[in-house]
């Protein structure tokens, strides 16, 4: 069985609905089972945190399920730590969609 989970950004969101994706993303706020968060191009979403979702630093990856273009159910998330360049994980995100890379990555230009 193939299991992809793909680096999105929130402009990519959209192009996943009910897949599994990858979020690197900063948190913005925590409230309850509900956090804001900033994705790599600056877009912020809503996270539907799992009981045992575990974050401790300020960047994480959260793996989950898109429900819709700005929300996910969150799988687990991988602790990043407190400094990470956005712009280059942006970057990356958007060449891991290009046309050429997409059949590698498994992601949709």
């Amino acid at each position: 069985m193939d299991h992809k989970a793909p680096r999105v950004n929130a402009a990519r969101m959209r192009s996943y609905l009910g897949e599994t994706v990858r979020c690197p993303c900063k948190i913005k706020s925590i409230n309850g089972n509900r956090a804001v968060v900033e994705l790599a191009d600056g877009g912020d979403i809503e996270v539907s945190i799992s009981d045992d979702g575990n974050i401790r630093d300020k960047f994480v990856e959260i793996v989950g399920k898109v429900e819709t273009p700005t929300t996910l159910k969150m799988f687990t998330a991988l602790n990043l730590g407190d400094n990470i360049d956005m712009a280059a994980v942006n970057h990356t995100i958007e060449l891991m969609h290009t046309a050429v890379m997409a059949e590698y990555w498994g992601t949709k230009p």
